[in-house]
């Protein structure tokens, strides 16, 4: 185990920042590192969710239950709820850093057609902190170095996300990620504007795309006690949140991208949901040193961002 952890260890320290970028490259798999202390309140979970720690640790708050996450440990966490983080640095190197894995609809569907009978029971004993099983560790360090050099593409990413699903189910740390894979009307607004979370979305257009009346979405969003004013700015602001712990896009480029005309008013609602400013963020991340030029230069491109992809 220690070998494994040290060899992705390395893997995280060498990888090129601008190629993480909202995990376009690493589909789905999202890299996370910091030097100094991350806070982040209320960072919503809009799919299921496996998160590793490589160096340092990641304290998580979730209904009241806490979690102390440290190298080679792991979690998973169930769509559809909210929790608190602390990212820390290790006192000796000063860095953090931290693998996320969020599973797609569309593979978690396939998993429980194909695999669901023989691991049924899983459901009934979520497994929620846990030490990271070595072929997990193997698995997640193949897959960086097999992106480092190729790439990879969505379909092999879902081949990757279906083969980590067998490893958890494998090691009974299943049950977590398949507790909450039927849509509901809330995930399936979130489906969408995940597609562009700039776009002026509006109700009329939502409904002409889900097959329903404004009237029964609106009753539908009410059963589930929420409205699409919450939903559009929760995804905006979780967008944001996943470009500035990527990348190093200007925060006034973020706030555009994410669908908000004005940067102070995107400071603003990411404070309150967050607890932290965009700039703090921003400098959890390169320390009081500014961003260097290569990182900056390169992080002028297009990225899809993927607001479910938080850690």
């Amino acid at each position: 185990m220690d070998g494994l952890l040290s060899e992705l260890r390395h893997e995280l320290e060498t990888y090129p920042q601008d190629r993480t970028a909202c995990g376009s490259e690493l589909g789905c798999l999202g890299i996370y590192r910091c030097v100094k202390p991350q806070r982040l309140s209320s960072i919503p979970l809009h799919s299921p969710c496996m998160m590793l720690v490589v160096t340092g640790c990641k304290h998580i708050s979730l209904d009241n239950v806490n979690f102390a996450i440290r190298p080679g440990e792991m979690v998973t966490l169930p769509a559809g709820r909210e929790f608190r983080v602390v990212n820390a640095p290790d006192r000796g190197s000063q860095n953090y850093h931290g693998m996320a894995l969020h599973f797609a609809p569309v593979v978690l569907e396939q998993f429980c057609q194909i695999y669901g009978p023989s691991y049924c029971n899983q459901l009934s004993q979520p497994a929620w902190h846990s030490k990271a099983p070595e072929s997990l560790i193997a698995e997640l360090l193949q897959w960086l170095r097999w992106s480092r050099r190729f790439g990879i593409d969505q379909h092999i990413a879902e081949q990757r996300q279906m083969t980590m699903l067998l490893l958890l189910a494998q090691a009974g740390l299943l049950g977590n990620l398949l507790l909450s894979h039927e849509p509901s009307w809330r995930r399936r607004i979130i489906n969408l504007v995940n597609l562009d979370p700039a776009r002026s979305w509006g109700v009329q257009e939502l409904c002409l795309r889900l097959g329903c009346s404004e009237s029964s979405l609106r009753r539908h969003l009410q059963e589930e006690e929420t409205s699409f004013r919450e939903i559009l700015e929760e995804v905006r602001l979780a967008a944001g949140l996943a470009l500035l712990q990527q990348t190093y896009l200007q925060i006034g480029t973020i706030a555009e991208r994410v669908g908000y005309q004005s940067q102070s008013r995107f400071g603003e609602r990411f404070k309150r949901r967050f607890g932290i400013t965009p700039s703090d963020l921003r400098r959890t991340r390169t320390g009081d040193d500014p961003i260097p030029a290569d990182m900056l230069n390169a992080s002028t491109g297009s990225y899809a961002v993927d607001s479910s992809r938080l850690a």
